[in-house]
């Protein structure tokens, strides 16, 4: 039997901290500093099957490891640095069925995430991802999708909707038959999370100035 991080946990090391994502108990946690150096010192040694005992039963009574029949390492989370932002200067006038398409969808999402069912959420964008049509890519086509997106986004509330507006927004995509990535983020000293959507480097619905400041810990 190997020693292997557990499966379901993502992890990222922002400014010098192992931060870590159980997306089944909803939380993101940290290691007690001497703990987390044994820990990224295993993992940038290739995870080798061999730990030593004390390091063995502190990432064990953490939770952040698990004994499994085959060796494998697992990275800390990687995505692309956006280098642009597309975000409309000016609203136009949706139609009425994006409007009410958007609303719901981000009502929905902001439910889910705030009783706990973010997990759930998350398997369905996976799925979403997997199963919808997709169309050949086309730029032009996301980004006026974004932009509609967002003008729909003026009859709701924006304060601390990163999470569920992300999730909509990439779900609205995929309806219509285009890839995007759903990010999610932390930084560190304050600890704070954001999650954004991004089609290559593109940031959509979001600005370089809010997003660069965190380090990714999970990528759809």
């Amino acid at each position: 039997m190997f020693p292997s991080i557990r499966d379901g946990l993502d992890y990222c090391v922002a400014d010098g901290r192992t931060v870590f994502l159980d997306l089944e108990a909803d939380r993101y946690f940290c290691l007690p500093i001497e703990i987390d150096d044994a820990f990224q010192a295993w993992v940038a040694a290739g995870c080798k099957p061999h730990l030593p005992d004390e390091t063995h039963t502190a990432l064990s009574a953490a939770g952040i490891i698990e004994q499994t029949e085959r060796w494998a390492t697992k990275r800390p989370c990687r995505s692309t640095t956006p280098s642009k932002s597309i975000r409309s200067e000016r609203a136009e006038r949706p139609e009425f069925g994006t409007v009410a398409e958007v609303v719901a969808s981000e009502f929905v999402c902001r439910w889910a995430t705030r009783s706990g069912r973010l997990s759930y959420v998350i398997r369905k964008v996976r799925a979403e991802r997997e199963t919808k049509p997709r169309h050949p890519r086309n730029d032009a086509d996301i980004e006026t999708c974004a932009r509609h997106f967002q003008d729909s986004l003026l009859f709701v509330a924006s304060k601390d909707r990163c999470l569920s507006r992300s999730l909509a927004l990439v779900r609205y995509l995929f309806r219509r038959g285009h890839q995007a990535d759903l990010v999610l983020g932390v930084r560190m000293m304050p600890f704070r999370a954001h999650a954004w959507v991004q089609f290559g480097e593109t940031l959509l619905i979001d600005t370089l100035e809010n997003v660069l400041p965190y380090t990714p810990i999970l990528v759809i």
